[in-house]
């Protein structure tokens, strides 16, 4: 069994404003070396269009890249991108152990749901 250390942290990001909130809390994680696994909701792609001009990739590889190039972190820590829609994840299993998760930035109708 991994140590706390090992065990990744998800961050979890939904399409609500403030983006930059996940691009420095991605920053500051990497940097730490906390291995992350990243999944982005379906909203947060129309978000990065509308918000910043910018298209998030849809494939995982291309999205560490793009996570990677916006908290200019290119090398540091671990971190795998998933496809909103992908419940083969690892991360959507309930026997996944993780550090815990994190969901950035986060609406009050988020918050409500994870409440309910």
């Amino acid at each position: 069994m991994p140590s706390n250390s090992q065990l990744p942290l998800i961050l979890g990001v939904t399409g609500a404003s403030g983006l930059i909130y996940a691009v420095r809390a991605l920053k500051f994680l990497l940097e730490a070396e906390y291995p992350i696994e990243l999944v982005a909701s379906k909203s947060t792609y129309m978000v990065w269009q509308a918000e910043a001009n910018l298209r998030m990739p849809v494939e995982a590889m291309q999205q560490e890249q793009f996570w990677r190039q916006q908290a200019q972190v290119p090398i540091s820590g671990k971190l795998r991108c998933h496809p909103w829609g992908d419940v083969g994840a690892n991360i959507a299993s309930g026997s996944f152990r993780t550090l815990g998760m994190v969901i950035l930035p986060c609406s009050m109708s988020t918050v409500g749901k994870l409440a309910a």
